[in-house]
């Protein structure tokens, strides 16, 4: 061990090359490259991380992003502006059935979401508790992206709702025709009360005619280093 990183060691640290090859960004990019969508559909699109990453992609066509919390959206609307291929719905949650339903909101926002969080999330990062909610309409995906989607659209599907994926799912059924491709965050543990756990959500993808093109680490325990949550990319087989 080099003498620079046992320092860092002996501190707490550890330093690591960075591998942009091997990084979340290179993934995404090189699956949207595979993939070739004319239309994203980023529905928790938080901040706009990920569309921002989609849109630097060789290929992406458009990318139409959906959010719940306000504060978010705000922000989301702010880093398209200008951008022609790069278009945020108006305010609101993606599930299974339309209506009005309350969000929870985080003190980290991209830990905001529909669901109670379980203690679990909240012993490994303490700082992501709930410290208000807010009222905010919700639709099916099917019904609120059809004015978006042009018939011989391919889409890309990416879910990053915080324990509401297999919500969103349930209520895209009458898109998913047109789905080439996914990327869905999903949960190796409950996080959130009754949402549905990775192995049951990836086995109903792939009955719909999908395979995994890869996995990317997410969030997870730091005293332990027990993975919590991942990234899944699938392709239409």
């Amino acid at each position: 061990m080099k003498l620079r990183r046992k320092i860092a060691w002996a501190l707490g640290f550890d330093l690591l090359r960075i591998r942009k090859s091997s990084s979340a960004e290179a993934l995404v990019r090189r699956f949207i490259e595979q993939v070739k969508p004319t239309l994203v559909l980023d529905v928790g699109g938080n901040e706009g991380q990920f569309a921002s990453d989609a849109l630097s992609a060789p290929g992406t066509h458009k990318v139409v992003s959906f959010e719940p919390l306000s504060s978010a959206h705000g922000m989301l609307v702010e880093a398209s502006r200008g951008n022609p291929r790069w278009e945020v719905a108006k305010r609101c949650a993606i599930g299974e059935a339309s209506g009005v339903t309350k969000i929870n909101i985080s003190s980290f926002s991209g830990s905001s979401s529909l669901r109670p969080m379980n203690d679990t999330h909240l012993n490994a990062a303490p700082n992501t508790g709930y410290v208000g909610e807010e009222t905010v309409d919700i639709f099916r995906l099917d019904d609120i992206a059809r004015q978006y989607i042009k018939p011989d659209d391919r889409i890309l599907l990416k879910i990053d709702t915080q324990g509401y994926e297999q919500n969103v799912l349930d209520g895209a059924t009458g898109i998913m025709d047109q789905v080439v491709a996914m990327q869905i965050e999903v949960a190796l543990v409950e996080l959130y009360s009754g949402e549905t756990l990775a192995l049951d959500l990836i086995k109903g993808v792939l009955d719909q005619g999908f395979s995994v093109f890869a996995f990317c680490n997410g969030f997870g325990e730091k005293k332990t280093g027990r993975l919590l949550q991942a990234d899944v990319f699938f392709i239409r087989t």
